[in-house]
């Protein structure tokens, strides 16, 4: 980038310094008297004859900062700061390393600050227009539909530090060097013994606090009912239907036995209490008699002991 690097005429070097110098001033002094009350591209003020504007710098500079502030909110501020440094390079007929670098370090930088500044929630300037501007609030709700918080917080401070270490001296493992300094510091004077006490202890409260409302809430809605006891498991033989009713079975096939023994005895007892000529008409309708109750009495499955104790006592002789 041609217009970085100063040219070989140091005269005209000096001339393009002191004018960039004095731009990146006038846009400073324009930025720090913002006033929102003044006359702008989107405020209706009165004409200036009626009331001067409040900025140091007049209707230019109001007009100057207001869409500076309203495009990219407090990061207007790097546009004179990087005015000023570029302009004392060419006073100084300094070239700019790596000038591709630097631009694009920069244009991250007027990217992600105010994104950056727009997700931390930065308070307005002036009480009038996002910490981020439009470019900060754009760029934050983008990423954070595609990212949500966490991630966009993370893209855009990656992307912020990128751009400071490409356009500045800024060393990630020169920090780290510059940090250790203080942080042996404070290790000796034992200050993070001391705060991860105090963690330690908050953390327990905050537990003791979560169990006291659990027990206020168990104490409020009462103990949960006791689920009933489980019941042994049943045997393999007491889901089948047969072993059930196997006594009731047992019992009234005994009945059954009993009462055709019976049957018999009453039988024989009737025919032998009968004359010799109609003892053969008496055995006959005995016989018919304790078939006719053991049809009427059996069930549909006979029982193999039963009949032949039916057969026994229908075909004995008188």
């Amino acid at each position: 980038m041609r217009f970085l690097t100063p040219t070989e005429n140091r005269r005209l070097n000096e001339l393009i310094g002191f004018l960039g110098i004095t731009l990146a001033l006038l846009a400073a002094l324009s930025l720090l008297s913002y006033s929102p009350r003044d006359a702008s591209l989107n405020v209706s003020a009165p004409p200036p004859e009626a009331r001067p504007a409040r900025n140091w710098i007049g209707p230019v500079g109001a007009h100057g900062a207001d869409i500076l502030f309203q495009g990219f909110g407090y990061a207007a501020f790097l546009f004179p700061v990087g005015l000023c440094l570029l302009g004392l390079r060419w006073f100084r007929s300094q070239e700019v390393p790596s000038p591709v670098a630097k631009a694009i370090g920069f244009a991250l930088l007027l990217l992600m600050l105010p994104a950056l500044l727009a997700l931390w929630h930065f308070p307005e300037v002036r009480g009038a227009v996002p910490a981020g501007g439009l470019l900060g609030v754009v760029v934050s709700s983008g990423l954070t539909g595609l990212l949500n918080p966490m991630g966009a917080h993370l893209v855009v401070m990656a992307s912020f530090l990128a751009g400071l270490f490409l356009t500045t001296s800024f060393s990630f493992i020169g920090a780290h060097q510059w940090l250790r300094g203080p942080m042996g510091a404070l290790s000796r004077l034992g200050i993070f013994e001391r705060l991860r006490e105090r963690y330690q202890a908050w953390r327990e409260a905050r537990e003791q606090e979560r169990l006291r409302k659990r027990l206020e809430e168990i104490k409020i809605a009462g103990r949960p009912p006791v689920p009933p006891p489980r019941r042994p498991p049943c045997p393999e033989s007491c889901g089948r239907p047969e072993s059930r009713g196997v006594s009731s079975l047992v019992l009234v096939r005994t009945v059954r036995i009993l009462f055709f023994a019976r049957s018999c005895a009453s039988s024989r007892s009737a025919v032998q209490s009968q004359p010799p000529h109609s003892s053969a008409i008496g055995h006959g309708a005995a016989r018919r008699s304790v078939l006719g109750v053991m049809t009427r009495t059996s069930s549909a499955r006979a029982n193999p002991f039963l009949t032949s104790v039916t057969r026994t006592c229908a075909t004995s002789p008188g």
